[in-house]
């Protein structure tokens, strides 16, 4: 007999047993399934996106058996026909809601429920609107020769939710009204 006692996730498998004589053997398999809740495989819980942007919002779920999943906003079920700016789109363990925010009011707390017959969990998702990035601060010519010169400065301490792609660099020439 075998006993298994604190039954992990790591005991799935396969067992396999064997008699053995000097004339011969006869083995039996057996499979051990572990049923559990829903787990949250997600990291990322804050999206940022604007007015007029789409973005995907993905809620991954480890369970066993596979969970159903719906998503909520203020307490209402989203369908998973979706709406004018949102769509519901669902595989084993994964669903994914993509929201075109219209107006501030499509911004705030989306939550994610799993739920199998062992138990549900559900885990809240935060749709920031992204902003402008604050400016850089500490701006100053570092060095400065006949031909060039190099401008020095700090990060902004806000890069407004979207990663900050490039910075851009203006000048004007003295007595010039142009800049450049």
């Amino acid at each position: 007999m075998l006993t298994i006692s604190g039954v992990k996730l790591s005991d799935l498998g396969r067992f396999d047993c064997e008699a053995l004589s000097r004339i011969g053997g006869h083995q039996k398999s057996m499979f051990l399934d572990i049923e559990y809740m829903p787990k949250f495989l997600n990291n990322q819980t804050i999206f940022y996106s604007w007015e007029g942007n789409p973005v995907n919002i993905s809620c991954d779920v480890k369970s066993n058996p596979p969970a159903t999943m719906l998503w909520r906003r203020e307490r209402l079920t989203i369908s998973t026909e979706g709406t004018a700016n949102t769509r519901v789109h669902t595989t084993e363990g994964k669903s994914l809601l993509e929201v075109t925010p219209v107006s501030d009011r499509d911004f705030g707390r989306y939550n994610c429920t799993a739920r199998n017959n062992i138990g549900a969990k559900y885990q809240e998702f935060i749709l920031a609107q992204a902003d402008v990035p604050s400016n850089p601060y500490s701006v100053r010519l570092s060095a400065v020769s006949q031909r060039s010169a190099t401008v020095t400065f700090m990060k902004p301490d806000s890069h407004g939710g979207v990663p900050i792609g490039h910075y851009l660099v203006n000048y004007k020439e003295v007595g010039s009204q142009d800049w450049r």
